[in-house]
């Protein structure tokens, strides 16, 4: 996927309304760049400051590196440019709120030519985006995404993705990608926004046609400090302006917080399991004997629609009732009954591997208590035998969550393996003291830190009739320890061990 075009623009026009650029110092701009390691010849330099730097402190670097011009964080030289020797130098008060504006100019403004529907909450994001744009193609039209496993376009099942390294991408790379996208011809592009995109102005500048709310459980706290500062921060795609639709999972206990900020232009859509949301599900069925399949009587304002699915789990349940909400609002329920049924699985969510004589082996990204609990509670039906439970915890992160996550797998699971998730820069030992504290006394649990051992033990502890779950990094195809990043793949471990033929009949838990 290339752009249609080179993008170029003068400093003066990206910076209208926010700072003069004297005619005399106007330069040509050919990139944009938020780290001067990436900077190119021609670019200009956005200069942020950061946990461990200064705005100015990478300034000379970007400059050596072929710059035309830096615009950096604060108001020295009066907010004047200032030629400093092959580049224009200026200084602009609370830069990280513009930067999405100029993004936005310099790419030409991609989100008016593109439908943007930003998908927030802790589970179900990466689920609900990639349905959403695998639905939309299924109309005959490629569609965008953008998300914790990349950014691409999708079309007729097929999806070619770029790795990004986070769920939302930072504010530049944001725009470069919806502009890569509308230059290849999309018009949905279906987007993952986190709660650290929203609160570090991630999407500042992106035109949003409808927003959609999944749930809201503990995670991040490490970052927000409490639940209703994480609910904060997601509550700000739902006002920003222009948008058209928003999508709420009224099954959800903050469905009513975000209900009431929602300003009275907006269309609002709920979507749930009971009768007190638009869309709902008075009967189904997620499993019956013989069949994986989900089987759901679905109403909604234009009718009835009777909806089977090979996925499975309750939760899956709710993440269809949210793509059948965003295709009421876009009003694009022709042939949702088809379209639903041909959608498959999501990378590392809920990928099953059976061989025959061998137990099946679930690899699912759930990391957090919620997540944990509904893959459990998922995979319980479809277990004749023993469930089979590898799972850590990430370091660096919020560790409360670590004895919630004990008591769920004690609760829920038959065997119990503890090993290392992303230790990160912390202490491994402590991340899986701190998690067997959560269990009761008397429960036998195995710890082994290897994560590719403890993978092999449960596989082999385990019977024909048992199921495995690998749980916490889903599609992740590396594991940091001590702030380095090594490859590792759970889902390559187990097609290691087991030489198993990949199965997308079951699908994500989480995401």
């Amino acid at each position: 996927m290339t752009l249609r075009s080179s993008y170029s623009d003068s400093l003066a026009r990206l910076l209208k309304g926010i700072c003069k650029v004297p005619a005399a110092l106007d330069t040509q701009i050919y990139g944009l760049a938020l780290d001067s390691r990436q900077v190119k010849k021609g670019d200009l330099f956005l200069a942020l400051s950061g946990s461990r730097s200064a705005a100015t402190d990478h300034i000379n670097e970007a400059v050596s590196r072929g710059a035309n011009a830096v615009i950096a964080e604060g108001n020295l030289n009066q907010g004047k440019a200032f030629e400093d020797g092959f580049a224009v130098e200026l200084f602009v008060d609370n830069l990280r709120e513009k930067i999405g504006l100029i993004a936005d100019r310099f790419f030409r403004s991609p989100s008016l030519d593109v439908s943007v529907i930003g998908v927030t909450g802790t589970n179900g994001k990466t689920s609900v985006t990639n349905y959403l744009a695998n639905y939309f193609s299924y109309q005959g039209q490629s569609s965008g995404i953008i998300g914790t496993l990349g950014y691409g376009v999708v079309s007729q099942d097929k999806i070619t993705l770029q790795e990004t390294g986070f769920t939302t991408p930072n504010v530049v790379e944001v725009h470069r990608c919806l502009a890569e996208l509308r230059d290849a011809g999309v018009k949905n592009v279906f987007m993952e926004v986190s709660s650290h995109g929203l609160s570090q102005n991630r999407v500042d500048g992106v035109r949003f046609e409808g927003a959609v709310f999944t749930n809201l459980s503990r995670e991040h706290l490490d970052y927000h400090g409490t639940m209703q500062a994480y609910a904060e921060s997601k509550m700000k795609l739902f006002v920003v302006e222009g948008l058209k639709f928003a999508v709420i999972n009224r099954d959800d206990d903050y469905a009513d917080s975000f209900l009431k900020i929602i300003p009275p232009t907006v269309n609002v859509l709920t979507y749930g399991l009971s009768e007190s949301a638009q869309i709902y599900a008075p009967e189904y069925q997620l499993h019956t004997e013989g069949s994986e399949t989900i089987q759901a009587t679905v109403n909604t304002p234009s009718g009835v629609i009777n909806l089977q699915s090979g996925l499975i789990g309750i939760f899956n349940l709710s993440n269809l009732l949210a793509v059948v909400a965003v295709a009421e609002a876009k009003q694009a329920l022709t042939e949702c009954e088809k379209r639903i049924s041909k959608l498959r699985s999501v990378s590392g969510r809920m990928q099953v591997f059976k061989a025959k004589g061998r137990p099946s082996v679930v690899v699912d990204y759930a990391h957090t208590p919620d997540a944990l609990e509904k893959a459990l509670n998922a995979l319980k039906p479809h277990c004749e035998g023993k469930i089979v439970l590898v799972f850590g915890c990430g370091g660096d992160r919020d560790p409360g969550k670590r004895p919630q996550m004990a008591e769920i797998a004690e609760r829920l699971a038959d065997l119990l393996i503890v090993t290392d998730d992303n230790p990160r820069n912390e202490d491994p030992e402590k991340i899986t003291r701190e998690i067997v504290s959560g269990f009761s006394a008397g429960t036998v649990v195995t710890l082994e830190h290897d994560r590719r051992k403890a993978i092999r033990m449960a596989i082999d502890m385990a019977g024909q009739n048992d199921l495995v779950l690998i749980a916490g990094k889903g599609h992740e195809t590396w594991q940091e320890i001590k702030g380095v990043k090594k490859y590792f793949s759970d889902i390559e471990q187990v097609k290691e061990m087991l030489g198993l033929k990949l199965c997308t009949d079951m699908v994500e838990a989480s995401a």
